[in-house]
């Protein structure tokens, strides 16, 4: 039963990251992440722009800075609450492997509407068109938990990994 399991998980992790590279490369055809984009920067524009003069002063992108990080750093806490088994304070290859292994689930069952354990060519196609870039549960760049490449666990000392603070392995 776990190899058939361990067998879905890695079908799942495949489809993942063939639906991924298709719609980055569609994001990156219809000029660099969509039509989105725009919206995107209005919206954090609007959230920076505290004086409402339209620009971004340095006392603004000091706030912006300390709020993102402020929020990074409940990301990491969050994660590492709910993936570091072993409590040392940085997620290791295993938990990181329970990390990936949680969202390519997610990502599966957002895709398979019909809920009968498996996709047809349909549901990845309709998965495709309505999650674009990001995929089911937006962890594409930017998505609603804010990961995505160069995320927990990438390049830039998340979770005690890389060269930022709380430092290598």
């Amino acid at each position: 039963m776990k190899s058939l399991t361990k067998t879905k998980l890695g079908l799942v992790a495949v489809l993942s990251a063939a639906l991924i590279a298709g719609a980055t490369g569609l994001a990156l055809a219809n000029g660099r992440g969509g039509p989105d984009r725009a919206a995107k920067r209005a919206e954090m524009m609007k959230r920076a722009d505290t004086n409402g003069d339209g620009k971004i002063d340095d006392a603004e992108r000091a706030a912006m800075r300390a709020t993102m990080q402020a929020q990074h750093e409940a990301q990491r806490k969050a994660m590492l609450a709910k993936y570091d088994a072993n409590k040392d304070g940085k997620l290791d290859d295993a938990e990181h492997t329970a990390i990936r292994n949680d969202r390519a689930a997610e990502r599966f069952k957002a895709l398979d509407t019909n809920h009968d354990g498996a996709l047809s060519l349909a549901e990845f196609q309709a998965g495709h068109a309505a999650f674009g870039p990001g995929g089911p549960g937006g962890h594409g760049r930017g998505g609603p938990d804010g990961h995505g490449p160069g995320g927990p666990g990438g390049p830039g000392g998340h979770h005690g990994r890389g060269p930022g603070p709380g430092g290598g392995r």
